[in-house]
């Protein structure tokens, strides 16, 4: 009987010291919140960012601006494409060691979440050696610049991931006096950017197509169409040649262009729309024989 008590005694001791020594089990750990979707908006001030990172110099902040995976391409500068974050960095570095004050002026910027293209005026002074073709360079001139030049990224996790730069490489080495060719005088501006952010809208795709057309026109070499398409009182900007034009000295250009290049066509490889204003990344091809008289407008 005793015994019996004593059992007892033990066991509920165990339990009460069992229920006073153990622990409750730990709390589940909340999930995380979902990371909000990334924006037109963001992407447009991300570029904008950038820019103004290169302006200042502070390369620690730029280099922030890329991905690990980054691929600067100067588009048909015969420069090898800078793969990675120390070859981008330095791509931007090499540039302002010939023109330690260059600033971009942004003019215009497209911005969709996961791509941005825009326009910046490139000015600055040819104060050091710039690389040239073959390993040589030209000696600092001293001389201004200020040409139009295009960028455009992709984006992917709010870093940039690919960057292709179309600069008006003509325009500027005729500037510091390199080559002798007609184009425009060095160019300034202190305009705030236009900055259009993609909705998606109806009248987006819609003026996607209008292009599409524009494009088929062209590679039909149909002048006719291409004529329709131009507003009266348009104004064409290409800024590789000495001056604008209107409708119909650009419709008479893009004649004499196709007596060159019989065979010229655009393939777009991107295409978008952003509030009624569109940027193409397109290739241009042709193959001609072109005699030494004949002086062909530049697309």
């Amino acid at each position: 009987m005793l015994a019996r008590r004593f059992m007892k005694a033990l066991t509920l001791l165990a339990v009460v010291s069992a229920a006073c020594t153990s622990q409750p089990a730990p709390a589940e750990k909340p999930a995380e919140a979902p990371k909000p979707a990334w924006t037109g908006d963001q992407s447009a001030q991300k570029y904008k960012d950038c820019w103004d990172q290169f302006n200042r110099k502070d390369w620690t902040a730029f280099r922030s601006c890329y991905g690990s995976s980054i691929a600067v391409d100067a588009v048909d500068s015969g420069r090898p494409v800078a793969t990675g974050l120390d070859a981008a960095v330095k791509d931007a570095q090499d540039f302002v060691a010939a023109f330690p004050d260059v600033i971009g002026s942004v003019q215009l910027v497209l911005a969709s979440k996961d791509a941005v293209a825009g326009l910046a005026v490139v000015t600055g002074t040819h104060g050091g050696p710039l690389p040239a073709p073959g390993g040589t360079s030209i000696p600092a001139t001293n001389k201004k610049i200020g040409y139009v030049m295009k960028l455009a990224v992709d984006i992917a996790d709010g870093a940039v991931v690919k960057e292709r730069q179309y600069a008006d490489s003509t325009t500027m080495m005729s500037q510091i006096g390199a080559i002798k060719v007609p184009t425009r005088p060095v160019m300034t501006s202190t305009a705030a950017p236009i900055v259009a952010v993609s909705n998606g809208s109806d009248t987006e795709r819609a003026n996607v197509e209008t292009f599409r057309a524009n494009m088929k026109a062209f590679n039909d070499r149909d002048v006719k169409a291409l004529a329709d398409m131009n507003a009266a009182d348009g104004v064409f900007h290409d800024y590789t040649q000495p001056k604008d034009t209107d409708s119909k000295g650009n419709i008479a250009a893009l004649a004499e262009l196709f007596k060159g290049f019989p065979d010229a066509k655009i393939e777009a490889k991107t295409l978008r729309a952003t509030n009624g204003r569109r940027s193409i990344s397109a290739r241009w091809e042709a193959f001609a024989s072109i005699s030494s008289s004949c002086i062909l407008p530049t697309m």
